[in-house]
């Protein structure tokens, strides 16, 4: 799946429905702290529309001061462009790229039951909705699933969140999902648990931080950094069959491994 390019318009939102950019996403300026659980990947590149230019310069400080670097003030032309009416048609936030790709080539049915493992915020339990999975998110933290939640309504989809510490039992009958994900989340120990939970010819699509990530930042401690070939080899020893996998450095960072494995029938 190709991404489109994404223009964020931070003006209010009657300023936004009166015209705004075609396929224009939108989050107001003052809900940066609020909603930053709704804002781009760090990573990403985009460009930003405002009131006028001196509103867009200030709120891509703000987003540079955030970690957002790729944010940008819009060219004159998309500034401009007040040819789309309405609530916005699509979301500041996206899923990580790896997501959409392991998406695109299972092409799971709707209606199979998916379970993110140290889900955050929520954006793929709301991606796995959005496709028409029975989604699901597990995290420790009661906060995370708050925003979780929250990301799941405003994106009008259906999810289940479940407060729990992946590295004890999981409260999930054996064998019941279709699949299981994990983003930028490590514990080496949890492979064999997670197979287990899979149905046969389940998929299990991970991704989280290589070793090369030290050098851009957080993390550091090499317990929750994955060396070279090391993905793979934990699938494999839990008994998965690995379809696709990659690893990237990109200037800058961040520095990942990602697999897509999948239970034997």
């Amino acid at each position: 799946m190709t991404r489109a390019a994404l223009v964020l318009d931070v003006r209010d939102r009657a300023a936004f429905e009166r015209g705004h950019a075609a396929g224009a996403a939108h989050l107001p300026a003052d809900a940066f702290e609020t909603r930053a659980f709704e804002l781009p990947p760090r990573e990403d590149t985009f460009d930003v529309v405002a009131a006028d230019e001196p509103a867009a310069h200030a709120a891509v400080a703000r987003l540079h001061a955030r970690g957002s670097t790729g944010a940008r003030v819009a060219p004159p032309g998309i500034a401009a462009d007040r040819s789309e009416t309405g609530p916005p048609r699509r979301f500041p936030w996206r899923p990580p790229e790896w997501f959409d790709r392991c998406a695109d080539a299972a092409a799971l049915p709707a209606g199979v039951r998916a379970l993110d493992v140290a889900c955050g915020s929520g954006r793929v339990v709301a991606a796995m909705a959005l496709r028409g999975y029975r989604a699901a998110g597990l995290d420790h933290l009661p906060d995370a699933l708050e925003r979780g939640r929250a990301l799941a309504r405003a994106a009008g989809v259906g999810a289940s969140f479940l407060r729990a510490d992946a590295t004890r039992p999981l409260p999930i009958r054996p064998a019941s999902l279709a699949l299981v994900t994990g983003f930028r989340y490590l514990d080496r120990e949890l492979f064999g648990a997670l197979v287990a939970l899979l149905s046969p010819g389940g998929e299990l699509w991970w991704e989280t931080f290589g070793t090369a990530q030290a050098r851009h930042g957080h993390p550091k401690r090499p317990a929750y950094l994955l060396a070279p070939g090391e993905l793979e080899s934990l699938c494999r020893r839990a008994g998965l069959a690995v379809y696709d996998s990659r690893e990237t450095d990109p200037p800058g960072g961040p520095a990942l491994s990602s697999v897509r494995a999948r239970r034997p029938a």
